[in-house]
């Protein structure tokens, strides 16, 4: 079964802050990159629908933010 990726709801954080937030207010998947996520959607195995968009956080590759 496949599942469309406008069944995939996503937020995207700015700072490291900004996703421990997020993460605290509202269960998400953390994502830094996708590729696993549509893989699994296009075979409709991702239990995660509700993602949040870590890869733009500095903090992430070991810069300050």
């Amino acid at each position: 079964m496949r599942i469309g990726v406008s069944e995939l709801n996503l937020r995207s954080a700015s700072t490291l802050d900004d996703a421990l937030n997020i993460l605290r207010d509202e269960p998400r998947r953390p994502l830094a990159g996708a590729t696993d996520v549509y893989v699994a959607l296009n075979y409709g195995t991702t239990p995660a629908r509700r993602c949040l968009n870590i890869l733009p956080l500095n903090e992430r590759r070991g810069m300050p933010g």
